[in-house]
């Protein structure tokens, strides 16, 4: 009885069991008696007909019955029914297992649980008999890149570009297509951090946020690391700004099989950022501004900017690079369309916050001391 025969045997009935098991005890003493030479004919023909009788009932009774030893037609079809059923149920199983493994993944990335720490739960798991096709590792369950990172080197600093086109299509397509507006209105930030105060590493992220699209987070673009702010701002944008154009050409980035075009709005920055992404001088030079021009002058150690009412810029000026005094160059924000003079404002937390705020805050401590 070979193992389809033992899976259809045990669906039967107890009756149908019954009746086969005589069948074939039946049948084998009868076999058995033929080679007896002091055999009875009667007994022969009573054994026969015993067997046929039981045969006819067992066919009555179910249709999966198995008359004698030999395959039949019926067998290989029953045969060919149960392995499909069981190819069925594997390739069920396997996508079961597959969609776990998917949401665990997504759950050790969202959660931002360590390598050492997954390592450790898939050893767990892998010792129940589901999980053990589970990867022993933790860089293959999260499927970690083998790809080398290409770090595109500015002066002492290198810079790492993660990407753009790719990162905002990915974001998006967790939106229906009614929540994506038909324009992506894009907005840039930069600036410079240290990680600790002892370590004189400096880091620049590169980030955007879609401003048009509600409670959507920043993502960063690239990192630039170096022990001074990058010295050529233009092979920071650089990547940038050619999947920009890439993604221009073709109308836009595709979302939900439509193309959606972007429009950079705005580039938000305090005065030492925002100074290196314009390419002007600095805060504390004679012209400082890119609002107006005004011209300042040194007075006891400090620069002094009078006056309120000033000539204004306009975006043709910047883009010509007129004032030499004020400008060192080309921006690296023409090359997204970003209007530098209207579309570069001067942020709130750093003039008034940390800036006027504060000053306010310590004249009335300073004060109330002295009275």
């Amino acid at each position: 009885m070979n193992w389809t025969t033992r899976k259809v045997f045990k669906n039967l009935s107890s009756r149908q069991q019954y009746n086969r098991l005589r069948l074939r005890r039946a049948f084998h003493l009868s076999a058995g008696k033929t080679h007896l030479k002091d055999q009875n004919r009667s007994n022969n023909s009573l054994t026969y007909s015993c067997e046929q009788n039981l045969r006819s009932s067992e066919t009555e009774e179910t249709s999966l019955d198995f008359p004698s030893q030999t395959p039949s037609a019926h067998d290989d079809v029953v045969e060919e029914i149960v392995h499909e059923d069981s190819q069925l149920c594997s390739q069920h199983q396997n996508v079961e297992i597959d969609c776990f493994q998917n949401c665990l993944r997504q759950c050790c990335l969202d959660m931002n649980i360590n390598h050492v720490q997954t390592t450790a739960i898939l050893r767990v798991l892998r010792m129940h008999k589901c999980f053990q096709n589970l990867p022993k590792d933790s860089r293959s369950f999260l499927q970690t890149s083998r790809d080398r990172i290409n770090f595109v080197p500015i002066g002492s600093g290198v810079y790492w570009h993660i990407g753009f086109v790719k990162l905002l299509e990915k974001h998006l397509s967790f939106y229906d297509a009614d929540e994506i507006p038909p324009v992506l209105e894009i907005e840039l930030s930069t600036d410079g951090l240290s990680l600790s105060r002892n370590n004189p590493m400096q880091y620049w992220p590169l980030q955007y946020r879609v401003i048009n699209i509600p409670y959507f987070k920043p993502v960063i673009i690239g990192v630039y690391k170096g022990l001074e702010k990058p010295c050529d701002v233009h092979k920071f944008f650089e990547n940038l700004v050619d999947e920009v154009k890439s993604a221009n050409r073709l109308g836009g980035i595709l979302i939900h099989n439509r193309r959606i075009p972007i429009v950079f709005k705005n580039f938000v920055a305090d005065a030492p950022a925002r100074a290196l992404v314009l390419n002007h001088y600095g805060h504390n030079s004679g012209n400082p501004c890119s609002k107006c021009k005004v011209n300042g002058f040194r007075h006891e150690n400090r620069m002094v900017y009078l006056g309120i009412n000033h000539e204004k810029r306009t975006n043709e000026q910047y883009i010509s690079c007129l004032d030499e005094d004020h400008q060192k160059g080309k921006s690296p924000l023409q090359d997204l369309g970003i209007p530098i003079v209207t579309r570069v404002p001067f942020e709130i937390m750093h003039l008034v916050y940390a800036g006027v705020a504060s000053r306010l805050l310590s004249a009335c401590h300073e004060n109330s001391h002295i009275n």
